[in-house]
């Protein structure tokens, strides 16, 4: 067995030209496919840079058009008290000039004023809590009655002046949990937009009527008016934004109905409709009480 084994040839040729050239060309290869992923990575970032740049630029343009429109709806509201305080500056300048101008005439025109920026100062806030991240109260506790009533004393004189009767049907007792000047603004537009219809309209007996029901956990506040109502084919656009009615020149932005379903239903979490009933148009407001 030795001397069999013994005689077998072990020198057979080797073909190492053969493994070198494979070794070679997988070394290419993979040289290659480092290379590809070194400039696909490249690309990648390049692509991401863009994606960046891009996604900063749409988020500054989003920024400066949310801006654009709180500062156009804090202007449409300012548009009521910049004319009360231009008309409180007139009179108080014309009974000067004709020596007519007493301290009991300067001291109601001056509180009346005060009170005009103290409204568009309340406005502000109201914003801020809209379009920033400051924080809603949703803490507050208060009689439902009593932010009805400060809408009345902010609209009392145009109210006296169209002689539009403003009813609140609402039990004392029912106390709301919420953000009290969010909730103020949503019942301002709300009153602000019926006293321009009563007064466009040629409308007897006008009326602005608060209707309060409290079932279970939650409290329904029904704000209406008889100022006709709503076309039907308006009404499902009624909340839109920058939709407006108002054919008259009344340089409306379209705007107060979209704010009041903003704040109803994204910072007061509550629920708001409008409908029309016999004699005008009725919007019901859905908040936990």
């Amino acid at each position: 067995m030795i001397n069999e084994w013994s005689g077998i040839d072990h020198d057979k040729n080797i073909p190492w030209e053969l493994i070198l050239q494979i070794l070679f060309a997988f070394t290419v290869l993979i040289l290659f496919l480092l290379y590809r992923q070194y400039e696909l990575r490249k690309i990648v970032k390049k692509e991401i840079e863009k994606s960046r740049k891009k996604d900063n630029l749409i988020f500054q343009q989003n920024k400066m058009a949310s801006l654009g429109q709180m500062v156009g709806n804090i202007a449409h509201q300012w548009r009521q008290p910049l004319s009360e305080l231009s008309m409180s500056q007139n009179l108080i300048l014309a009974k000067l000039e004709n020596g007519k101008l007493n301290f009991e005439d300067l001291k109601y025109e001056l509180k009346d004023s005060q009170s005009s920026i103290d409204e568009m100062s309340k406005l502000i806030d109201t914003f801020e809590k809209l379009y920033t991240k400051r924080t809603v109260n949703e803490e507050m506790n208060f009689k439902l009655k009593d932010v009805v009533l400060e809408i009345k004393t902010i609209f009392e004189d145009d109210l006296r002046l169209m002689e539009i009767e403003y009813i609140i049907d609402i039990d004392d007792d029912i106390v709301i949990k919420c953000d009290f000047d969010l909730l103020k603004q949503v019942f301002l537009l709300l009153v602000q937009n019926s006293i321009y219809f009563l007064n466009s309209r040629d409308i007897k007996n006008k009326i602005i009527k608060f209707v309060s029901k409290k079932e279970n956990e939650e409290i329904s506040i029904y704000v209406c008016d008889n100022a006709k109502g709503v076309d039907n084919d308006i009404l499902p656009h009624i909340f839109e934004y920058n939709y407006s009615v108002r054919k008259d020149g009344s340089n409306s932005t379209g705007i107060g109905l979209y704010i009041v379903k903003l704040i109803i239903e994204e910072k007061l979490k509550g629920e708001i409709r409008v409908s029309n009933n016999k004699e005008g148009a009725c919007f019901m407001i859905t908040l936990a009480s």
